[in-house]
């Protein structure tokens, strides 16, 4: 899968950093930020393939999860077209949730509550935000910090191998490879960005890219009503692999090397022994 990805990322990029590959890990993140819906209607599960293919472009591997929460709360056309249930999860299109909340007993239950969708003001709508939670892994350089962090999750895995007798949990280690600082360009023709896609992008720069290293560094969108009809273009700056595997840095031999002793080193010179001389011929009689 690593090749796949170096792949996608040499289309994307072209451009590397002349400051080396480093070695490099997938680390878990989870992250959440709220979208200020566009003016244009976005179902739930069309926000969530275009969060997605965004964040893969910029580094993160393909099972990446997004849950996208409200934005089919409002309406898309009509009276006959609008959401009465607000909260459906972009997962499941047609789950309308618990109409007895316990929490909430009237919220879903008493039809003249004003706070339905039924009753809202469209302009109120546009208005709304949609909650999206990401879980991804994102390649991290291998730090000293980092290997200790895998250190203790090794721990964890082993002792959940032990109270579920599952062997396979506690061998479960970290993939190594190499990564390289690139420049990404996300537009139309790279990730098939669409106008609507704009406000979108502006709003991951602001509240995702930072939190991910991923640095902005040209062609910020610009969302004005003029740009609503041009798909927007931004390059960023993210960690992504070559497609080279790397073993796991042991760092008990690593400190071995440096202080020139351990098991490694090659042993001392025995001194020469002096060498016996060779046998006397008898002496004739």
């Amino acid at each position: 899968m690593l090749k796949l990805l170096s792949g996608a990322c040499l289309l994307l990029t072209g451009q590397a950093f002349a400051d080396g590959p480093v070695t490099a890990v997938y680390k878990v993140q989870e992250l959440s930020f709220q979208y200020r819906l566009p003016r244009q209607f976005q179902a739930c599960h069309e926000l969530q393939q275009r969060v997605a293919v965004i964040l893969v472009a910029v580094g993160a591997r393909d099972d990446i999860k997004v849950d996208v929460r409200n934005c089919d709360a409002y309406m898309i056309g009509n009276d006959d077209m609008m959401d009465p249930l607000p909260g459906r999860t972009g997962s499941d299109p047609f789950d309308r949730g618990d109409p007895f909340d316990r929490n909430d007993p009237f919220n879903r239950g008493d039809p003249f509550n004003r706070s339905s969708s039924t009753f809202r003001n469209p302009a109120n709508d546009r208005r709304q935000t949609a909650s999206i939670r990401v879980q991804l892994q994102m390649p991290v350089e291998l730090t000293p910090a980092v290997m200790k962090e895998i250190e203790k999750d090794k721990s964890r895995r082993e002792l959940v191998s032990r109270v579920t007798r599952n062997p396979a949990a506690a061998m479960n280690d970290p993939i190594v490879f190499e990564a390289q600082r690139q420049e990404v360009a996300l537009s139309s023709r790279t990730v098939r960005l669409k106008p609507e896609d704009c406000d979108l992008l502006e709003q991951m720069r602001t509240q995702v890219f930072r939190k991910l290293n991923v640095k902005v560094t040209g062609g910020t969108a610009s969302c004005g009503r003029d740009s609503s009809r041009i798909p927007p273009q931004m390059t960023v700056e993210a960690l992504l692999p070559t497609g080279k595997l790397l073993p796991m840095p042991d760092p008990e031999r690593e400190k071995h090397n440096k202080s020139g002793s351990g098991p490694s080193e090659a042993p001392a010179a025995q001194p020469a022994q002096p060498a016996e001389p060779p046998p006397q011929a008898p002496a004739p009689q």
